[in-house]
């Protein structure tokens, strides 16, 4: 995720100030458990009297449903001077409404004032309900950047409790080329890039997909499958690459098939692979959620074109979750290239996008033909924590100050400069679902890879390089924390992390790599590559959210 880079007076400045929207809740958000207590989740299911796993029939259900979330009424503009952001100095818009207005939808991701100037390909929300016995799980992917848990909030409190959905999942696959739903991107420093229609057309349409997939569900049968997104001759060239080190990504490419048990036609497909859709590049001004349409696309319906062809799972609703792709995991050092090596493509374009999403889902398709492991039914189950996270980076804070982040900060004395003593604080969460075979542990943030696989030894860094030793303040692997890493806690025979997944904090990083600049902290980088610290809620995200993800890991009932 790359964004304005702050800097200069007004920042500091403005650091002096109070913060807005803060809220007078003391709790230290632990869910209640005192911090000297045992750890004990906030909701378990099956175990919670609502939910006690053993009322029904013992079979799978499952439903689908998705509906765009393209927003319309935006105006079209004439990039002058090139440069893929809006200047109004020099650029032009038509004002298709006529009231001299600049109708802008801001694109997230990259820098700020990157207006949309029209649509390559939909954007989508994607639900899939699976149930068991009374045991119910919603999950939704969204095609944006980034989704904070104040939104999520309001789509659990618009369910009707009658729909019976014991856990809402909102994940957002991390979209560079969609609205902002953050605020960070937009005309100006002090100025959101967020569209309230557009928001409240995204809580419409996952309440509404919600509804529908429970209204849908029939007994189903699931499939499993994985591989990795690893070429015989290239490696992991053509799919994904790491440009921040030390160089580790998770390769894995996970599926969960859904079909129905009457005729073996497909209900949903749920994939999990790990890598920034922003394959199109900061260039791009049309609307498209990247990679993942053609992902989906071939997924869904198969692959026919001069290469070959490919069958896809005929039909359903394909449901992408992104995954640990913390630091520069994505398209920095990809080249894409086509089934025959007769044309490669290192730079961003939809040739890209679109050639790497064809190599990806060969891999996931010949999986899915190959996999021997379907079951009739899934036993289902969960772990919740909510919890606490302070916001150390000074540039978050100024955001918070201007109004440009909106969302809810406890803790803050307004009136009173932010010091080391005096940190807004957000809630936020992390799930521990079980699916059948299948175990999640979901992040709401970018988690770096590192933190799931190790990978200090160089296991998951392809044919680059591990470490670069001329950049400057590279990270000291000595001080790289032992296993077990997250992967190693789980027990599950195909699992999966799934990244921005019920909140959007940043990059979340081990604390050993983490370096800020001496003089301007957070609001420009240390000498070498630390863009990801600066836009990361701090250190402290180490043991508060990857702490919690591993309490959840490790934690047992005690009967």
């Amino acid at each position: 995720m790359k964004s304005w880079l702050i800097g200069g007076g007004l920042a500091l400045t403005l650091l002096l100030a109070g913060c807005p929207k803060a809220g007078t809740d003391a709790d230290a958000g632990d869910g209640g458990t005192d911090a000297a207590e045992p750890f004990a989740p906030d909701r378990v299911c099956p175990g919670d009297p609502d939910c006690t796993g053993t009322v029904g029939d013992g079979n799978l259900y499952v439903g689908a449903a998705m509906r765009s979330i393209l927003p319309t009424g935006f105006e079209n503009w004439n990039d002058a001077d090139g440069d893929a952001a809006w200047n109004p100095d020099v650029d032009t818009f038509t004002d298709a409404d006529g009231d001299g207005v600049f109708d802008a939808i801001w694109i997230a991701g990259f820098g700020g004032g990157r207006a949309a100037n029209g649509v390559m390909d939909d954007l989508w929300a994607r639900t899939v309900v699976l149930r068991w016995n009374d045991v119910t799980i919603a999950i939704t992917a969204v095609d944006v950047v980034g989704y904070f848990r104040d939104e999520v909030e309001l789509i659990r409190a618009a369910l009707p409790p009658s729909l019976g959905v014991d856990l809402v999942v909102v994940a957002a696959t991390h979209d560079h080329e969609a609205p902002d739903t953050i605020g960070i991107w937009g005309p100006e420093l002090n100025v959101s890039g967020v569209n309230d229609a557009f928001m409240a057309g995204i809580r419409d349409a996952v309440v509404a997909n919600i509804t529908d997939a429970v209204g849908a569900l029939e007994p189903a049968n699931v499939e499993y499958a994985s591989t990795a997104t690893e070429h015989p001759t290239y490696g992991y060239e053509p799919y994904v690459s790491d440009t921040r080190h030390p160089t580790v990504l998770d390769p894995t490419l996970t599926m969960l098939h859904f079909v129905r048990e009457s005729d073996g036609g497909t209900i949903a497909t749920l994939v999990n692979w790990a890598a920034h859709p922003e394959y199109l590049g900061s260039d791009n001004l049309l609307l498209s959620s990247d990679y993942p349409a053609w992902l989906r696309e071939y997924i869904t319906n198969g692959i026919s074109d001069a290469y070959g062809t490919v069958p896809g799972v005929g039909g359903g609703v394909t449901v992408f979750i992104n995954g640990p792709l913390g630091g520069q995991v994505g398209p920095g050092w990809v080249v894409a290239r086509t089934p025959d090596d007769a044309m490669t493509f290192p730079s961003a374009s939809p040739e890209k996008a679109m050639y790497a999403a064809r190599a990806v889902a060969s891999l996931a398709l010949d999986a899915l033909a190959n996999s021997s492991v379907t079951e009739d039914t899934m036993e289902l189950g969960f772990t919740y924590e909510k919890f606490r996270v302070h916001i150390e980076n000074r540039g978050y804070h100024l955001y918070l100050l201007l109004g440009v982040l909106q969302r809810e900060v406890f803790n803050y004395t307004p009136g009173t400069p932010i010091t080391d003593g005096n940190y807004p604080e957000v809630d936020s969460e992390a799930m521990h679902l079980r699916l059948g075979r299948a175990e999640v542990i979901t992040c709401p943030g970018e988690l770096f890879p590192e933190f799931y696989l190790g990978g200090y030894d160089g296991s998951y860094a392809g044919t680059w390089p591990l470490i670069d030793t001329t950049e400057a303040n590279p990270p000291d692997l000595t001080l790289a924390p032992p296993p077990p890493y997250l992967r190693d806690l789980m027990t599950g025979e195909y699992r999966m992390m799934w990244g921005l997944t019920g909140d959007m904090l940043g990059y979340i990083m081990p604390e050993f790599e983490f370096l800020l600049h001496p003089q301007t902290p957070y609001l420009k980088e240390a000498d070498g590559d630390h863009y990801e610290e600066t836009n990361s809620v701090g250190p402290n995200a180490d043991s508060e959210i990857v702490g919690n993800m591993r309490n959840l890991l490790t934690w047992k009932p005690s009967n």
